[in-house]
């Protein structure tokens, strides 16, 4: 008979850590499975033959060396730490990416000329990167009354996910979270729901239907690579650069790296060159929401999207495009 999954947990662990001390180990296993540190100890002890002549019948290769008294010698404690690695667009060539929709509070007509733009494009992979809602109701910042419908914004951006599939119905569809996506997560974690954190009935693609429609969901502030592109969506960055005149630059001096960014609602790019003449191009997209948002009636935001086109060998030309105020689609050159 299969042993219950803590008791598994806690097997594995023992074989990796046989000298680590049970108080130490039940921390571990206390945070993993939400049970008290006591409850994990007892188990660990048991495992260990520590609990009298019942528990030492049971031999799972788990029992701690004996020791002479007094030969106790410290080890390092387990890593709580995850691995924390970018997300590949494997097998994807032609990428199409928009951002910063803000539903409810989007361009529709700027939104469907990037949707058609796209589509004529024949992208194999739309990247939704960051700030597809704006979640307004579970800001932190004052909140206009009429707008206080945490259904309707729901609702509305099911809506939009649906509709972004049947546009693109045989497209993969990779969303990366936004600081406004993030805002989700928060409330659940200070809104009374933090112990259940981690169920499955409360994690954003789930609420928002996007396991039924096919969508990756990309959180942790993960880089996403496409080809040899590092894309982000923007808050992910170190601070310190405020307001830089060039979205584009300040993403590059953040990382010195080639990346695109989102966030800033700025369409742009920058260019750098190293010591050996090798350049190096960063880029900033522009956003899909309205230009004049009550908290930030006077801006310098314009719509945009990109495309971006990956070779064989992971190298990869970038289409940066933004959306005019006569509602044409323009280079971000011209």
């Amino acid at each position: 008979m299969n042993a219950d999954p803590i008791t598994e947990e806690i097997r594995k662990t023992l074989k990796k850590f046989p000298n680590t001390d049970s108080r130490t180990l039940a921390r571990r296993i206390s945070k993993e499975f939400e049970i008290t540190i006591e409850q994990a100890r007892n188990r660990i002890r048991y495992q260990r033959g520590a609990c009298g002549a019942k528990s030492k019948k049971h031999n799972h290769d788990t029992h701690r060396p004996l020791k002479e008294a007094g030969s106790y010698k410290p080890t390092m404690p387990p890593s709580l730490a995850e691995p924390w690695v970018p997300f590949e667009l494997d097998g994807s060539k032609n990428v199409g990416v928009i951002a910063d929709i803000h539903i409810p509070f989007h361009a529709e007509k700027p939104v469907k000329m990037a949707i058609d733009t796209l589509k004529k494009a024949k992208i194999d992979t739309l990247l939704v990167n960051g700030d597809a809602g704006d979640w307004y109701t579970l800001s932190r910042f004052e909140k206009n009354p009429k707008y206080r419908d945490k259904r309707a914004e729901l609702n509305a951006q099911r809506e939009f996910w649906k509709y972004l599939r049947y546009e693109f119905p045989k497209a993969r569809i990779v969303f990366k979270k936004g600081n406004h996506d993030e805002r989700w997560e928060k409330w659940v974690w200070n809104g009374g729901l933090a112990e259940f954190h981690d169920e499955p009935l409360l994690q954003l693609d789930v609420w928002l239907g996007l396991q039924q429609l096919g969508v990756e969901i990309v959180g942790d502030q993960r880089i996403i690579m496409a080809g040899k592109l590092p894309i982000l969506h923007g808050h992910e960055l170190p601070k310190g650069i405020a307001n830089p005149v060039s979205p584009a630059r300040g993403a590059f001096l953040r990382g010195y790296h080639s990346v695109m960014v989102s966030h800033s609602h700025v369409p742009g790019s920058f260019v750098a060159v190293d010591l050996f003449h090798k350049s190096m191009v960063s880029w900033s997209t522009g956003c899909l929401c309205t230009l004049n948002p009550e908290y930030a009636r006077i801006n310098q935001w314009a719509w945009g999207f990109a495309n971006i086109r990956i070779a064989q060998d992971k190298t990869y030309d970038v289409t940066n495009k933004r959306v005019d105020y006569d509602f044409k689609v323009r280079g971000t050159d011209a």
